[in-house]
């Protein structure tokens, strides 16, 4: 069977065509402006030039759809729609064009937008996408899903994933090892944590199961934000209680950083969506119809990968 990917040089990506490459079967990976670093068979293209995604997708029988405008990118609406949501009907468009039997299109848990923070959201859910890149990404598995009719499509949305060679989980984790770090607000909002290798093994069994048309979360333990940071800093040897702000009080000093700072405002509004906005996933779908319960609890998954950050010299 012929795998293809596009964004294995991200971190979810990076993971997949790794794990994949190590079970016998090395994907084709699409590579743009970053190169891949993982095994497999790199080829140029763009999600939008037609002629090189014919080429990527030539004899392919399941394409795992990554490649995204991130949030937290300095970008406009139209920027996050053009990746987003126009790079995923360019790419679908091309696969049903060459006889791709599977797309498995990554959607994100962002899609559910402003949420109670506490309440497990199910995929039948409503989605109410507060930002620029939610909206994208929340278009982007809509136009995936209206190929259901010519083509296998599945869309996932992870939980907030975590592990090895996570950039994102390593700014968090540097913050809270170099101190002093708070919490702002209750802390009671839940993010659905869930390991990278998790998550690696419930893609590969949407691509065997996943329903044509379906939409499964991803996620692992609803963990609240005030124990997340509080395993994070038992994982690096430090104390797990955290200073508590008033969420309207770091609001307000975040929108005057960025007002003087701009980019470079080490307090930003998306920065306080970890604390404000949590994802907590219902993934009761995905273990009835794909067989996926995740493994590794997030005590033990945060030592492990703290340890490698330090290997690694990240920390």
């Amino acid at each position: 069977m012929r795998i293809a990917i596009t964004g294995a040089s991200g971190f979810i990506g990076s993971h997949l065509a790794s794990t994949l490459a190590a079970a016998g079967t090395p994907a084709r990976l699409l590579v743009n402006q970053t190169a891949v670093t993982v095994p497999g068979e790199a080829m140029a293209g763009s999600l939008f030039d037609p002629s090189s995604l014919a080429r990527f997708l030539e004899g392919v029988d399941v394409l795992f759809h990554l490649a995204s405008a991130l949030g937290g990118r300095r970008l406009d609406e139209s920027g996050y729609f053009l990746v987003n949501r126009e790079g995923a009907i360019n790419l679908i468009r091309v696969a049903v064009a060459v006889g791709v039997r599977k797309v498995v299109h990554f959607s994100s848990a962002g899609v559910y937008g402003k949420t109670d923070g506490i309440t497990p959201l199910r995929e039948s859910d409503a989605t109410h996408p507060v930002d620029a890149y939610e909206r994208s990404k929340l278009a982007g598995e809509e136009a995936a899903l209206s190929f259901s009719n010519q083509i296998d499509v599945t869309v996932v949305r992870p939980g907030w994933v975590y592990g090895e060679r996570d950039r994102r989980t390593c700014k968090l984790i540097s913050q809270i090892a170099r101190g002093p770090f708070f919490i702002a607000g209750s802390g009671r909002p839940c993010q659905s944590v869930v390991h990278v290798s998790d998550l690696v093994r419930a893609v590969r069994l949407a691509a065997d199961r996943g329903h044509r048309g379906g939409i499964y979360n991803l996620g692992g333990e609803n963990i609240p934000v005030s124990r997340l940071v509080g395993q994070i800093a038992i994982a690096l040897g430090r104390s797990p209680r955290f200073l508590h702000l008033p969420l309207a009080g770091v609001e307000t000093a975040a929108w005057i950083c960025e007002r003087i700072l701009g980019a470079r405002a080490p307090l930003n509004r998306s920065k306080l969506a970890f604390f404000k906005r949590g994802k907590p996933l219902d993934s009761s779908r995905a273990a009835a119809e794909l067989g996926f319960r995740p493994e590794i609890e997030f005590s033990a998954g945060i030592i492990r990968t703290v340890a490698w950050y330090r290997q690694a010299g990240w920390l």
